[in-house]
């Protein structure tokens, strides 16, 4: 038995020096494999590179007709090689003008002639250059990755067993990277325990906070609520229960107070050193809060000629008006959200009679003082160099009272009122108001470059046959926004540059500044960008050249004709290509053909003049490449959301400072800043009322 217990112990033992030498012959082959991947990769970068140099676009129709086999000196230079498809080869094997015509064809979903996927990959429609571009659609249906359901007509194959090559390029069953690990939402910080008073109360200092709670306990428990509804008892819990709340707050308040005085004895020594040698008991101040009004006792150290200290006041940090820090933040909230009225209503049913709309309007004023100091201080989260920095820009007007207004827009509508518009009762085509002052708002965020192709933005005409998942573009991230409406463009430019720098102080990450096409906008932004020596790549927006395009197409088409869609979509696949000067020759070209007359091609010519104005800023090929935006989606989100629906309720007229304090609020609180914001404001706030000698202004009621 022994025996045979030591041959099994020296089996398990051979067998384990077995498995540890696999296991190293496993990682060393692993080192070969990755080394032999990043080798391949290489070879393929070099190949596709050379490819699109010496055999790209250009030489296609040249170099059509080779022969596929390389010859046996090895692949001659310039020639294209596809390889014949087979299941499980992917089409990144494929080179990138490839595997474009086989991503259009999948999007259509339908056989297309070579003209029309040109025009749905973006690529020039002439006739010499289709030639060249049938000859690669020809190529690939020999090698089996298309095939022609009729003279000139290409698709997808279908083979026997009703596979087909991959649509997106990949392997079946890939998983997609790039999830976030989120943390716990509901987790809180733990607080630490609230400290207990060393002087005992010589009573009960709660006894009427104790009343209050037993008469309600009372009622509850007694027949009076016996045969209450529920909402009749929620009525009666948040009426007496915000009773129960406002006097705990103020017995605690007298409590202190008593605490106060009976720390006379040592807290006298002080206030003599300091010069003040009379104390006052009783002085008292009113105090509104988010349970009601409550009454603050605390004494007075006093001298002739001197200011009066109150030590409780900055033991209990008081603002220097009658409202408290939690009813301002409650105003904040309220305002933030709503119209004023219905944040005094709010408050009113939640607090009770303590601030009126006025007053309320005055706080969220006050709340927001802190704002520009909050982010001078504040340093960003770090970002990697491949991490895009985006920068946005956009304007947005207000509707002001007139003493709101700037000085033009104020005498332009002084001459309204005198009777010098267009006509009397109603503004005329394009003539303005002149109600509105204009706010700008900046945005800036970090993306990860997303590379797509045209065909990946635009649908090819005749749309989506959804087998392929298009590519998504960039997702923006620790977005920060700023605006407003009192400071000029300029300095709403420069601050978001200013966020742009603590992010990338040493500009090594590429910055990328989308616009709408606004010249001054564009001034700016390049002016600011010279004097920080920061490289900038300014791209326009591509919506806004949707827009134009979409007004050219109408000089062509009728209303409601569906062909206008893919007019649009040709014309775009071609802007995003790269060829935006082709597109305005082609568009003025139309014009012409078909002679129309100059109010008939307004839009057409408004388009060119667009497009021909904006060149330099559409190179959307280069973007696109590079994984950048090419769309303001966020900025004019933050417009929609930031101004319109609050600042452009029905029915409001704003003051510069009240504008200004809301957009801020809003832009802090969109932002995910405002616990951190309103924690430094009431810091600063406390350093002005009790480290800056204001205690002396205060109303005295005793």
């Amino acid at each position: 038995m022994a025996s045979l217990t030591e041959e099994l112990q020296r089996r398990a033992a051979a067998a384990r020096r077995e498995v540890d030498e696999l296991r190293g012959e496993i990682a060393r082959l692993s080192e070969r494999l990755a080394q032999a991947e990043e080798r391949l990769a290489r070879l393929e970068i070099t190949r596709e590179t050379v490819t699109e140099i010496l055999g790209g676009p250009g030489t296609d129709e040249a170099t059509a007709g080779a022969a596929d086999p390389p010859p046996a000196g090895g692949s001659p230079i310039g020639v294209v090689t596809v390889p014949a498809w087979r299941p499980g080869l992917a089409q990144s094997v494929l080179p990138s003008s490839y595997r474009d015509l086989l991503e259009v064809l999948t999007d259509a979903g339908r056989p297309m002639r070579a003209g029309s996927i040109a025009a749905a990959a973006g690529l020039s429609t002439d006739k010499s250059k289709i030639e060249g571009l049938r000859s690669k659609l020809k190529r690939l249906t020999e090698r089996g990755w298309l095939a022609e359901d009729g003279p000139g007509l290409f698709t997808l194959p279908r083979v026997q067993d009703g596979s087909s090559p991959p649509p997106g390029g990949g392997q079946a069953g890939s998983s997609s990277l790039g999830s976030r690990v989120r943390t716990n939402p509901n987790q809180k910080e733990k607080k630490s325990p609230m400290k207990t008073y060393d002087t005992p109360a010589p009573a009960d200092p709660f006894a009427r906070s104790r009343t209050c709670f037993d008469s309600l306990a009372g009622d509850l428990a007694g027949d009076r609520t016996r045969d209450m509804t529920h909402d009749q008892l929620e009525e009666l819990v948040e009426t007496r229960g915000r009773e129960l709340e406002r006097q705990l707050l103020q017995d605690h308040l007298d409590l202190r107070a008593l605490r106060e005085e009976q720390a006379l004895a040592a807290e006298g020594e002080a206030r003599r050193a300091e010069g003040r040698s009379r104390v006052e008991r009783g002085h008292r101040r009113g105090l509104a809060t988010v349970f009601g009004p409550v009454t603050v006792r605390r004494m007075a150290w006093r001298a002739p000629g001197q200011r009066n200290i109150y030590p409780a006041d900055a033991a209990l940090s008081l603002p220097a008006g009658r409202h408290s820090h939690g009813l301002r933040r409650l105003a904040v909230h309220e305002a933030a959200r709503g119209s004023y009225d219905t944040a005094t209503a709010a408050i009113g049913a939640r607090c009770g009679p303590v601030a009126g709309k006025r007053q309320l309007e005055e706080l969220v004023k006050a709340a927001a003082v802190d704002i520009d100091g909050f982010y001078a201080r504040r340093i960003p989260v770090p970002c990697t160099s491949e991490v895009l920095l985006v920068l946005s820009a956009d304007g947005k007007g207000i509707v002001m009272r007139p003493e709101g207004l700037r000085p033009a827009t104020r005498r332009a509508a002084a001459a309204k009122d005198r009777g010098r518009g267009v006509f009397r009762t109603r503004l005329a085509t394009g003539e303005k108001p002149c109600r509105k002052r204009m706010a700008t708002l900046a945005c800036v965020y970090d993306t990860a470059p997303a590379p797509r192709r045209p065909h990946d933005v635009i649908a090819v005409p005749g749309g989506r046959s959804g087998d392929r998942d298009r590519r998504r573009g960039p997702h923006a991230a620790a977005k920060w926004l700023t605006g407003s409406v009192a400071r000029d463009a300029g300095e709403v430019i420069a601050a978001a540059f200013g966020q742009a720098e603590a992010r990338d102080p040493e500009h090594a990450r590429t910055w990328v500044v989308l616009t709408d096409g606004n010249r001054h906008q564009i001034e700016l932004i390049q002016a600011e960008a010279a004097r920080r020596k920061a490289e900038i790549h300014l791209v326009l927006d591509l919506v806004h050249v949707l827009e134009y395009l979409w007004t050219a197409a109408w000089c062509f088409h009728t209303g409601g004709d569906p062909a206008a869609e893919d007019w649009v979509a040709v014309q775009a696949l071609a802007v995003l290509a790269g060829r935006a000067g082709q597109v305005a020759g082609s568009i003025t070209a139309q014009a012409r053909q078909r002679g129309l007359t100059e109010s008939q091609r307004a839009g057409a010519q408004a388009c060119v003049r667009y497009l021909e104005n904006n060149k330099k800023y559409l190179r959307y090929d280069q973007a696109l490449a590079s994984g950048w935006p090419v769309a303001t989606g966020v900025i004019e989100g933050a417009c929609r959301h930031l101004i319109g629906d609050r600042l452009d309720i029905t029915g409001s007229r704003w003051g510069v400072q009240g504008a200004e304090a809301i957009l801020r609020l809003r832009a802090v609180i969109d932002n995910g800043d405002f616990e951190e914001y309103w924690a430094f404001h009431l810091h600063r706030e406390h350093d002005r009322v009790h480290h800056g000698h204001r205690q002396d202004g205060y109303d005295l009621i005793a």
